[in-house]
């Protein structure tokens, strides 16, 4: 059985139906199909109405001169006396053996001259409609399961749990399998929404680590690396130094913080101290105090700038100060005097007061040892100073470091007073030098520079100030070391 058009109506119908449910013209065996362009058409047609191919199966029609003629005859309807009578005579011939062999038998025709009604058609049109909504369900089938398929694979490829749940909802009557890989994958997100929820909370970046390492293709990956990135940036920031933004740059190449974090760590780098500056700064110190020990103005004056920003705690002191420290640290009872530096130099490199080129910040001790009248004293001092650009002193001050402990200076100065005068100098002896060397007050000065110590302990003998009663002395030198204590 095939689907065919109706050559009369065009009609979709099968080639087995005996006429055709629209138009109503006979179809089975009334029809062919031209095996060229596979139209249909009646046999009774010579040619194919489509390509004109000849029909193989065309038979001219004869004339009604050709046709025998059908003569109809008219069976008259007996009477009940005739029919008993032809039966009586019927039966008395086949008891004598007639040789007829067959009766025929004449069927009445039906009462009242109407011919009986076929359902044939009808029964045609209902399997054809049959067929026809099996051949649509069939389609229909079909679309709806390419359809399936088609949000299956889209559900499948999804990160929104909305379009998994609408896909189970929509589709209750899919293939089991995928019923259950689309659950399985929607369980899968709610499982990372939770995973996320908590690595968010920690605040970890451990956790935020795992996070992406369990759920790579997660839709917060974006935001866990931004949080990533923020994590570091802090860390990089509280420690500010050049070892943490290193490590932010090396980890975040592409961060959103990675040119701030760059700027600041070319100016780390910039800041550091290389053996070169250690060196630079070492020579420079040391041939200032060989200029101090030997006097030599010229050599000092090298090694210092025009101006100081300050100088044994004057401000903006010029060379004329330089000089004039060297000449009133050295007095007429000295023999010899000589520094030495210790090895404990602290160097920090940073910008300039300008925002100029770097300048450097030092820090370190020094030895002095003084010969008098034969003796000789030892002293200890701290310097801080700043170093110019130009590597030269820009800023020096020198403060005296006193190593015994307060209780026998007081005794020992009490006892000697002319002693104490000598070691721990008063104000009253340690103002001369300063008041030269900075052109302050000695009272402001004694316990901030080194020059003023220095030169109290160069200063007069002790027998100058034994004029002045024993009782004043006394006083007195208790006021100095009550504040140096």
């Amino acid at each position: 059985m095939a689907i065919i058009k109706c050559p009369e109506c065009g009609r979709q119908i099968s080639d087995k139906a005996p006429t055709c449910p629209n138009c109503g013209v006979e179809i089975a065996g009334k029809v062919v199909k031209c095996p060229d362009c596979f139209n249909v058409y009646f046999k009774d047609e010579e040619t194919c109405p489509n390509c004109h191919r000849h029909n193989d199966a065309y038979q001219p029609q004869q004339t009604e001169s050709a046709q025998p003629q059908q003569q109809r005859v008219q069976i008259p309807v007996p009477t009940a006396a005739q029919m008993a009578s032809s039966a009586t005579a019927s039966s008395q011939q086949s008891a004598a053996g007639n040789s007829r062999n067959r009766t025929t038998r004449v069927t009445p025709p039906p009462v009242g001259g109407e011919p009986r009604k076929s359902h044939t058609p009808l029964i045609v049109s209902f399997v054809i409609a049959l067929i026809i909504c099996a051949i649509c369900f069939y389609f229909y089938q079909q679309a709806n399961n390419s359809k399936e398929r088609e949000e299956y694979e889209f559900a499948m490829q999804s990160s929104d749990p909305l379009v998994l749940q609408t896909y189970l909802d929509n589709f209750t009557e899919a293939p089991q399998e995928h019923r259950d890989s689309i659950a399985a994958h929607l369980n899968a997100i709610k499982q990372g929404d939770r995973d996320w929820a908590n690595a968010v909370v920690s605040g970890s970046r451990a956790a935020i680590e795992d996070y992406l390492r369990i759920h790579p293709n997660s839709t917060h990956r974006i935001e866990a690396i931004h949080k990533i990135d923020s994590l570091d940036w802090t860390v990089a920031q509280n420690q500010n130094s050049l070892e943490a933004f290193k490590e932010y740059i090396d980890r975040h190449a592409d961060g959103e913080h990675f040119s701030e974090a760059k700027q600041i760590y070319d100016r780390l780098v910039a800041t550091v101290v290389t053996q070169e500056d250690i060196d630079m700064v070492k020579g420079l110190f040391k041939k200032y105090f060989q200029s101090i020990n030997s006097k030599d103005e010229s050599t000092l004056l090298t090694t210092v700038t025009s101006i100081l920003k300050n100088f044994l705690g004057k401000d903006n002191a010029n060379s004329g100060d330089v000089v004039n420290f060297l000449h009133q640290i050295y007095r007429d009872d000295m023999s010899r005097m000589n520094f030495s530096l210790n090895n404990d130099f602290s160097i920090n490199k940073k910008t300039s007061d300008t925002g100029g080129p770097y300048e450097f910040s030092v820090s370190f001790s020094a030895g002095q040892n003084v010969e008098r009248d034969g003796k000789q004293e030892k002293n200890r001092y701290r310097i801080r100073a700043t170093v110019s650009p130009e590597g030269k002193i820009s800023g020096f001050n020198m403060t005296r470091i006193v190593e015994q402990p307060a209780e026998t200076a007081t005794s020992s100065s009490e006892s000697k007073p002319a002693a104490s005068a000598t070691s721990k100098p008063a104000s009253s002896t340690t103002s001369k030098p300063a008041a030269s060397a900075s052109s302050k007050p000695a009272s402001s000065t004694a316990a901030k520079t080194a020059a003023k110590p220095a030169a109290a302990a160069t200063s007069k003998p002790a027998a100058k100030p034994a004029a002045k009663p024993a009782e004043t002395k006394k006083t007195e030198t208790k006021k100095t070391e009550a504040k140096k204590n």
